[in-house]
């Protein structure tokens, strides 16, 4: 499936920002932040950007929920350098149910209460899906067929950094543990 079986995503630029688009059908989400099983995915960005940062959302997801678990809880958890920024989707959604959620145009960090993740100099970013109450029953919530999660990334020179991202961006994902 692309670029990271079982997640896989395109890059390009959109309006203001560039675009990463991340499919995440199929994928089960299974516990809170940093558990073993969750889907965690590294971007390595080269040395060339003296600095960017992760401003923007859009999605378009269906969640179904298992258990007792909510639909608030599933989260896209983004950290760089020892900052963080986690997105929830569902927020509001406090009760178990499968739901089709989207979010388009663009949502900014700053419109969602948040502050942009901002980078320097070569660092990368890992992207953890989790669940923020892991109610210990295993697999909380998975995402449907078709289900896309995308990151808006403010450069401020764009000319390059659409060239640099295009190329050599390296995605790696893995199960923690």
């Amino acid at each position: 499936m692309g670029l990271c079986s079982g997640a896989s995503g395109g890059i390009g630029p959109i309006g203001e920002y560039y675009a990463i688009d991340l499919d995440v059908s199929e994928l089960a989400v299974y516990g809170g932040l940093g558990e073993a099983m969750n889907t965690a995915i590294f971007y390595e960005y080269p040395p060339v950007l003296e600095y960017w940062e992760l401003a923007a959302f859009s999605w378009d997801l269906t969640i179904e929920t298992v258990g007792t678990s909510w639909v608030s809880e599933v989260s896209f958890g983004f950290m760089s350098g020892g900052e963080s920024l986690v997105v929830a989707p569902g927020v509001g959604i406090d009760e178990p149910a499968t739901v089709e959620l989207v979010q388009e145009p663009w949502i900014t960090a700053g419109a969602l209460g948040l502050e942009a993740l901002e980078f320097d100099l070569g660092t990368g970013m890992t992207l953890e899906i989790f669940d923020s109450f892991d109610d210990g029953d295993g697999v909380d919530a998975y995402f449907g067929v078709g289900s896309t999660f995308t990151m808006g990334f403010y450069i401020p020179s764009a000319g390059t950094g659409v060239v640099v991202l295009a190329g050599v961006g390296v995605v790696a994902r893995r199960r923690r543990g």
